[in-house]
C-alpha cells in the first residue's frame, strides 16, 4: 500500500491573475501538485487560464489561453497519459476542448458546434469533461438559443449538450436534449460521470409552467439523463417538486464500488443520491439532505463532491447565510452509512464572499479546492489545501469553523421527460494563443508538517561490481509519494553527491547511502538512510608470448601465464581472435605475421592490451604444370617453376618419382592418369605441394557399320559412333565428314571397304570398317486388260519378269500380291516386284469404256388397232447394239404395230453392257392421265403418302391401277417414299399411263454430349443437338426433363424423345457413368481387444452419401454386415474391410484392423497386407509376446527370399533391395523360442495385394 507520510503543506492563498478571475476546477496530480483553471479578464478579451502549483501552494507556470474577444474554461482534469485536458467556450460559439502536457503546452484544441439554421446562430460551452475508460473524453454542457430549423422562437432558451471525442479530440458523437414543452427554458449539464455500461450526466431543467423567479427564470428542476457509449439515450429524467420550488445537480462521482454518487440542491437544502451505475432506467439507491432554512435563509448547496479511501462521501459546497451576508465556502466528510459528519468545516472569505468552490479529495485524504473570492478590486481565485482533518494548521491569518450541520432523509421524485434529440453537432479547429502569464499570489497562511517518509526499499547500484574508471547508477523506491531519494557518503552526516538516479565511479570498493526527502520539504526526510556498495575490483596484468620466428605453414604459438580465474581475450593480424590462454594459430601464413594483443580480464576487470611480435617467415612457390590432357601412348611432359639453388620432388601415378625440375612420363598409360605434387625446398622451408591434374584420355571406340547389302540404285546408309568427329573414305574416291552419311542411288562402283577414322572429345581418333556390297536390280514391266463395262471392276494387271526369281509382288493401290491382279476397276496399278530383297516398280492402266446411252421417241396408235411405234436411238459403250422390247416390239431399233401403252426397250453393246428405256405410246382417241394431287410421308419410315390421278376423253367408265402399290382408285393412298405409276383405262378398253413421286421426310438425327457425374454426386449433364425433320423441336426426358440440356444428374440411365414440328419424333437412350470413387474412412483404423471384448467400427462416407449400401467383408464376428457401424468380436486379429456402393453405382473402400492381444506365447501374423501408403495394412508384422528368440524368413513364389528378421519391431514393407514387389503370393517361414522353453515352427503364405 502507498504511504502516506509525506511532509504537507496546508494553506490559504489567493492568486490574482487579472481583474476578474472565475474558478474553473482544480485537480492533485499525481506528484501531489495542484493544477487550477478558469476564466479572466481586465476588460477584452476573456481568456481562459491555466495555473500549476507544487504541493507547498508556489506557482510553477501559468499560461493564458485566448481565442478571439472571449474564450472560458469551465473545467480541468488530469489525463491518465500525462498533462490536462480542459473544456469550456469560445466567443465565435462553440464548446471547446484543449489538451495541454505537464508544463500547459497545448497537444492539441478543437472547437464543437451545432449547425446554424437560417442565421440563428447557436452558442455551444462545456461545462465538464472527463477521461474515459478507452482514452477518449466525454463532455457535458450546454447550446444557447439552440434552432432545429422547424421549432418556432428559441428566445430565452438552452439546451442540453454530451458529445463524445477520442484521445486526438475526432469528434465520435454528440448529443442534443432539447425539452418539449410550452415556454421552453433552460436545460443543460454540469457534470458527467461513467459507469460500466454508458455515461450519466446531471444538470438543471427550468421547464417554464410556474411563476417566474427575480431573474425571469422558471422555477428549476434537477436534470438527470444516461447514454450508452455509442451515445444511444438509455433514459433522461426529470427531479424534484414539480415547479414549486428549485432543485439542480451540480456534480457526478464514479464510486469503487461502480454506483453514482450525485451532489445538488433542493430549494435551501443541499441533497447526496447515490443510484445504481448499470441499467437502463434510473434505480436509488440513497437520499439524504444537508438541511437549510427558510428563516433565517440558509442556503447549502453541493458544488463537487469525492469519494474517501473509506468509502464516506468528501463534499466541497457554498453557505449562504442571508442575515450575516455570509457567502462561503465549506468541506464535509460525510459518512453515508451512519449518516453523520467526520467534520463539517467552513473557510470564511477573505474578501466579501467565497464561492463556487471546486476540488476534490487528495491522495493523503486532505481535501484541495479552488473559488471565487469577491474583493474590493475584483474576482481572485482562492486555493484551500487543508490535511485529512479539514484543518489549515491553525497558523495566524485563516479561520476555520466548524459547522453543525442537520441531515435528513431525501428521496428525489422522478419524472420521464419528453425532449427532441439532435446529433448534428460538427468538429471544427480551434487555435488559442498560448501564452505566459504572471500570477500575483496572496499567502494567508500555510503551515507545514513533517511526517517522516520511508526508507528507499530497494536501493541498486548497477552495475554492482566495476572496475577502476568505470560508472555505475545508482537508483532507489519506495512505498513513499512525492518524495526523492538522495545519495550520502556516510549513513549520518556526510556529503549529499545528488538524487537518484546517480552515476558514481569510485577508485575503491565504496558504500553509498541514501535518505528519502519530501518533495517541497527538504528538511522532512527518512530517519535512517538505506546503503548500496560499489565493487572496485583490481585490474590484472598482461604478458604475451610466442615461438616466434616461425615457417609459413607452422603453428604460432601464442602464450601467457595463467592469471586466477582470468578470461583471455587475443586479436592479431589476419583478424585473429582467441578466447584461449595459450592459442595457437596453424597453419601459419605470411598475413598472420604481425603484433598479436593480449588483454586480461578478471572480475570484469581488463587489463591494458601487451604485444607480442611474430614472425612467419614465406615458403617457397610452387607451381606445376604438364601438357595434359594427353592420349594413350604419347608422352606427358611435367614442368615446376625454376627457383635457384632448389630442390625438386615429384610424386605421382604408377609409383612414379623424380627429382628432375621438368621430368616426362612416356609413353602414357591409363594407370599415370592422376595428380603429379612437386614440393620446392628453399632456405629450409619447403613450399606447400603444388598439384596438376593429368588426364590421360583412351583412344575412342570406333565403330562402323552398314546397311549392306544394297539394292543397286538403293541408298547405301553408313553408321559410326565413338566419338564426336568422324572422317569416312571408300571406293569410287569416296569421302564424308559426318558420322552417319548416306550415298543415295547405289551403283556397282560404290561397292567395296569404307573406313572410318573417330575422333572423341578429348581429340583422339581411332578407325573401323564396313564392306558394303551392291546388289544389280531386276528389269520387270506391266500389262493390262480393260474393263468390259463402265462402271464395273473386272479389269486385269500382270506384272513381266525378265530373271528366274523368286520374286514377291505387291500391287497398289490394289490388286493384290499375286503377279495378276483381277477384278480391278479403272485407273492405274503399281507393282513392286522384290527379288534377292532388291525391289522394282513398273504400272499399267485399266481403261473403261462409256456409258451406254439411250435416246427414245414414239407415235401414237389407234385405241381400237395397234398402229403405234417406239424407236429407240444408243450411243457409246463399245458398238454393236442388239435391242429387246417388251412386252412386244421385236428386236429392231423400232418396234411398230403397237397398241397404246408402256414399253421397256433393252440395249446391248459388243461387250454385253446393257442399259433400258421406257417408251410411252399414247393413244390417238383414248383416255389421258394426269396427277392431280399428291402429297409427300409426313416423317421419315411412315407411309402416309398419297397421289390422286385425274382420267380424261376416251370413253368414260375408267378404272384405275397403281403400280408397284397404291390399289385401284384414282387416289392411292398409304404410300412410302418412291415412283408410282397408274393406269387408266376407260369403257373401251383404252388406257392412259401417269407417274408420280412421293418424297421422303429427312429423319430427326440426334448429336449428345455427355459430362460424367463425379462419384455420389449429382453434377452431370447431358445436352442433345437435333437436326432433321422439321425444326421447332421439342423434348421430353425420362425420368424428367424437356429442355434441350438436363444437368445435376447423378449417374444413371437416361432417354430422350425429340419431336419436330410436324410431330415426326426421334428417341436416343444415353447412361452417365460417375468418375471417382467415393471416400471411406473406418474409424477406429486400428484398435486391440481381448479375446471375447467388442469393438464398434463405424464407416464414414465424406461428403455423406444418402442411400448409400453397405457390404464388410470378412461378415464373421459382426453385428451386421450391411450397417455403417457393426460391432466386430473376433476371437483373432482381423482386418475388417467395407465396401461402400451409392445409388449411381460408385463404390469406394476403407479397412480397420483389430488386434486381438495374445497372452504370453501365442501370437499372429495377418495372411494378407497391402503397402499403398494409405497408413492402413501397409506392412506385414508379428504379433505376440514373450519371444525368447525369432527368425521370419520370406520368399518369393520362385524360391528367392526376399525379407529377413530376427527382431519382433521390424516388419516388411514390400519391397525387395528398395523396390516395391508385385502383388503376389510369398511364403513365411517362422521359427519362434518362448519363455517356457517350447519352440515353434510354421510356414504358410501371405498374399501382398496393391
Amino acid at each position: 500500500m502507498t504511504a502516506l507520510s509525506f511532509g504537507q503543506s496546508t494553506f490559504r492563498i489567493t492568486q490574482d491573475v487579472a481583474s476578474f478571475d472565475i474558478a474553473g476546477g482544480m485537480v492533485e496530480n499525481s506528484s501531489g501538485d495542484l493544477v487550477f483553471a478558469g476564466t479572466n479578464s481586465n476588460f477584452i478579451p476573456f481568456f481562459g487560464n491555466i495555473v500549476k502549483m507544487n504541493s507547498a501552494g508556489t506557482v510553477q507556470w501559468a499560461k493564458a489561453y485566448t481565442g478571439g474577444i472571449a474564450s472560458s474554461i469551465n473545467d480541468i482534469k488530469a489525463v491518465s497519459s500525462g498533462g490536462y485536458i480542459v473544456t469550456g467556450s469560445s466567443s465565435n460559439g462553440g464548446a471547446i476542448l484543449i489538451r495541454v502536457d505537464e508544463n500547459g503546452n497545448t497537444l492539441w484544441s478543437k472547437r464543437y458546434q451545432c449547425p446554424d439554421f437560417a442565421g440563428k446562430p447557436s452558442s455551444e460551452y462545456g461545462n465538464a469533461v472527463i477521461e474515459t475508460s478507452d482514452g477518449g473524453f466525454v463532455v457535458a454542457g450546454g447550446v444557447d438559443y439552440f434552432w432545429d430549423g422547424v421549432s418556432g422562437s428559441t428566445v430565452d432558451t438552452s439546451s442540453a449538450l454530451g458529445f463524445k471525442v477520442n484521445s486526438a479530440g475526432t469528434l465520435q458523437w454528440s448529443r442534443i436534449f432539447t425539452v418539449t414543452v410550452a415556454n421552453p427554458d433552460e436545460h443543460y449539464f454540469n457534470d458527467v460521470a461513467e459507469s460500466a455500461d454508458g455515461y450519466v450526466f446531471v444538470g438543471i431543467s427550468s421547464e417554464g409552467s410556474g411563476a417566474l423567479s427575480d431573474d425571469g427564470d422558471y422555477p428549476r428542476n434537477a436534470l438527470l439523463a444516461k447514454t450508452t457509449t455509442a451515445g444511444a439515450t438509455t433514459y433522461i429524467n426529470r427531479w424534484g417538486s414539480g415547479n414549486t420550488s428549485s432543485q439542480g445537480l451540480n456534480c457526478i462521482t464514479s464510486l469503487s464500488t461502480g454506483n453514482l454518487v450525485i451532489g445538488g440542491y433542493d430549494d435551501v437544502h443541499a441533497t447526496i443520491t447515490r443510484i445504481q451505475g448499470t441499467g437502463g432506467a434510473v434505480t436509488v439507491q440513497y437520499g439524504r439532505r444537508l438541511s437549510g432554512a427558510v428563516f433565517p435563509p440558509v442556503s447549502v448547496i453541493i458544488q463537487d463532491i469525492s469519494e474517501h479511501s473509506d468509502g464516506s462521501y468528501g463534499i466541497i459546497g457554498t453557505r449562504i447565510e442571508v442575515l450575516s451576508f455570509s457567502f462561503y465556502t465549506f468541506a464535509a466528510k460525510f459518512d453515508p452509512v451512519a449518516n453523520t459528519f467526520a467534520f463539517n468545516r467552513g473557510y470564511l472569505p477573505i474578501g466579501l464572499s467565497a464561492i463556487l468552490p471546486e476540488g476534490g479529495v487528495a491522495a493523503d485524504q486532505g481535501y484541495y479546492m479552488v473559488m471565487t473570492d469577491q474583493q474590493a478590486g475584483g474576482f481572485n481565485y482562492n486555493i484551500i489545501r487543508t490535511d485529512n482533518t479539514g484543518q489549515l494548521g491553525g497558523a495566524a491569518g485563516c479561520t476555520v469553523n466548524n459547522i453543525t450541520q442537520a441531515t435528513a432523509n431525501s428521496v428525489p421524485t422522478i419524472q420521464a421527460v419528453t425532449t427532441v434529440q439532435f446529433t448534428n453537432a460538427t468538429e471544427s479547429s480551434f487555435t488559442p494563443v498560448v501564452t505566459d502569464v504572471t500570477v500575483t499570489p496572496t499567502v494567508h497562511c500555510i503551515t507545514t508538517a513533517c511526517t517522516p517518509p520511508a526508507a528507499a526499499t530497494t536501493v541498486t547500484a548497477t552495475p554492482a561490481s566495476i572496475c577502476v574508471g568505470q560508472s555505475s547508477s545508482i537508483t532507489a523506491s519506495g512505498p513513499g509519494v512525492g518524495v526523492t531519494y538522495n545519495v550520502y557518503t556516510a549513513s549520518s552526516g556526510g556529503t549529499n553527491l545528488g538524487a537518484t538516479p546517480l552515476s558514481v565511479s569510485p577508485t575503491i570498493t565504496t558504500t553509498y547511502y541514501l535518505e528519502t526527502v519530501v518533495n517541497g520539504s527538504p528538511a522532512c526526510v527518512s530517519t535512517t538512510r538505506t546503503p548500496v556498495t560499489v565493487t572496485v575490483n583490481p585490474t590484472p596484468t598482461a604478458t604475451p608470448g610466442s615461438n616466434s620466428p616461425v615457417c609459413e605453414g607452422q603453428a604460432i604459438n601464442l602464450t601467457s601465464p595463467t592469471v586466477g580465474s582470468a578470461t583471455y581475450a587475443w586479436t592479431g593480424p589476419n583478424s585473429f581472435s582467441s578466447t584461449s590462454e595459450d592459442p595457437t594459430v596453424s597453419p601459419a601464413t605470411a598475413a598472420d605475421g604481425g603484433t598479436y594483443t593480449l588483454v586480461v580480464t578478471e572480475n570484469g576487470c581488463s587489463s591494458a592490451p601487451a604485444n607480442v611480435s611474430v614472425t612467419v617467415t614465406p615458403l617457397p612457390v610452387a607451381n606445376a604444370s604438364s601438357n595434359s590432357p594427353v592420349c594413350e601412348g604419347s608422352a606427358i611432359n611435367l614442368s615446376a617453376n625454376n627457383i635457384p639453388s632448389a630442390t625438386y620432388a615429384w610424386t605421382g601415378p604408377n609409383s612414379f618419382s623424380s627429382a628432375a625440375e621438368d621430368p616426362t612420363v612416356s609413353p602414357a598409360t591409363a594407370a599415370d592418369a592422376g595428380i603429379y605434387s612437386v614440393t620446392i625446398t628453399s632456405g629450409g622451408c619447403s613450399s606447400i605441394p603444388a598439384t596438376v591434374s593429368v588426364t590421360v584420355n583412351p583412344l575412342p571406340t570406333a565403330s562402323a557399320g552398314s546397311n549392306s547389302p544394297v539394292c543397286e540404285g538403293s541408298d547405301i546408309l553408313l553408321t559410326s559412333s565413338g566419338g564426336t568427329g568422324y572422317s569416312w573414305t571408300g571406293p569410287n574416291s569416296y569421302s564424308n565428314g559426318t558420322q552417319n552419311p548416306t550415298i543415295t542411288g547405289a551403283t556397282a562402283a560404290e561397292d567395296g571397304t569404307y573406313t572410318v577414322t573417330v575422333t572423341d572429345g578429348n581429340g583422339c581418333q581411332n578407325t573401323a570398317q564396313t564392306i558394303v556390297s551392291v546388289v544389280a536390280g531386276e528389269s520387270i514391266s506391266a500389262t493390262a486388260t480393260d474393263i468390259t463395262c463402265n462402271g464395273a471392276d473386272d479389269g486385269t494387271a500382270t506384272a513381266v519378269t525378265s530373271g528366274v526369281g523368286p520374286y514377291t509382288y505387291s500391287w497398289a493401290p490394289s490388286g493384290g500380291n499375286a503377279a495378276t491382279a483381277t477384278d480391278l476397276p479403272a485407273g492405274t496399278y503399281t507393282v513392286t516386284v522384290t527379288a534377292s530383297g532388291c525391289s522394282s516398280t513398273a504400272s499399267a492402266t485399266v481403261n473403261e469404256p462409256t456409258a451406254v446411252g439411250l435416246s427414245t421417241s414414239s407415235t401414237p396408235s389407234s385405241c381400237t388397232t395397234p398402229t403405234g411405234t417406239a424407236t429407240v436411238v444408243a450411243a457409246g459403250g463399245t458398238g454393236g447394239y442388239t435391242y429387246s422390247w417388251a412386252p412386244s416390239g421385236g428386236n429392231a431399233a423400232t418396234a411398230t404395230n403397237l397398241a397404246a401403252g408402256s414399253y421397256t426397250v433393252t440395249v446391248a453393246d459388243g461387250n454385253g453392257c446393257q442399259e433400258t428405256a421406257t417408251v410411252v405410246v399414247a393413244s390417238v382417241n383414248g383416255p389421258t392421265a394426269a396427277i392431280s394431287a399428291s402429297s409427300d410421308v409426313s416423317c421419315a419410315g411412315l407411309t402416309d403418302g398419297s397421289a390422286t390421278v385425274t382420267a380424261a376423253d376416251g370413253t368414260p367408265g375408267y378404272s384405275y391401277s397403281w403400280s408397284p402399290s397404291g390399289g385401284a382408285a384414282a387416289t392411292a393412298s398409304n404410300l412410302g417414299a418412291g415412283s408410282y405409276t397408274v393406269t387408266v383405262t376407260d369403257a373401251a378398253g383404252c388406257t392412259a399411263t401417269a407417274s408420280a413421286t412421293i418424297g421422303s421426310a429427312t429423319a430427326i438425327a440426334i448429336a449428345e454430349t455427355i459430362t460424367a457425374s463425379t462419384c455420389g454426386n449429382a453434377d452431370g449433364s447431358i445436352s442433345v443437338v437435333p437436326s432433321g425433320g422439321n425444326p421447332g423441336y421439342t423434348y421430353a426426358w425420362t425420368p424428367a426433363g424437356n429442355t434441350a440440356t438436363i444437368s445435376n444428374l447423378p449417374g444413371g440411365d437416361y432417354d430422350v424423345t425429340v419431336t419436330d414440328a410436324n410431330g415426326c419424333t426421334a428417341t436416343e437412350s444415353y447412361t452417365i457413368v460417375p468418375t471417382g470413387s467415393l471416400d471411406v474412412d473406418v474409424t477406429p483404423l486400428s484398435s486391440t481387444i481381448l479375446a471375447g471384448e467388442t469393438v464398434g467400427l463405424t464407416a464414414t462416407v465424406t461428403p455423406s452419401v444418402a442411400g448409400a449400401t453397405y457390404e464388410w467383408n470378412p461378415s464373421t464376428d459382426l453385428t451386421c454386415d450391411d450397417c455403417p457401424n457393426p460391432t466386430a468380436s473376433p476371437d483373432e486379429t482381423t482386418i475388417y474391410t467395407v465396401t461402400v456402393t451409392s445409388p449411381d453405382g460408385c463404390t469406394g473402400t476403407a479397412s480397420a484392423t483389430v488386434f486381438i492381444e495374445l497372452v504370453c506365447g501365442e501370437y499372429f501374423m495377418p495372411t494378407i497386407f497391402s503397402p499403398d501408403g494409405n497408413l492402413n495394412n501397409d506392412e506385414l508384422c508379428l504379433y505376440g509376446s514373450c519371444f525368447v528368440e525369432l527368425s521370419l524368413k520370406i520368399y518369393d513364389r520362385w524360391g528367392e527370399l526376399v525379407f529377413e528378421t530376427t527382431d519382433q519391431s521390424k516388419c516388411w514393407d514390400g519391397t525387395y533391395k528398395g523396390k516395391p514387389m508385385n502383388a503376389a503370393s510369398y511364403v513365411y517361414v517362422l521359427e519362434l523360442s518362448l519363455q517356457d522353453g517350447t519352440t515353434v515352427s510354421e510356414k504358410g503364405n501371405v498374399t501382398l495385394v496393391r
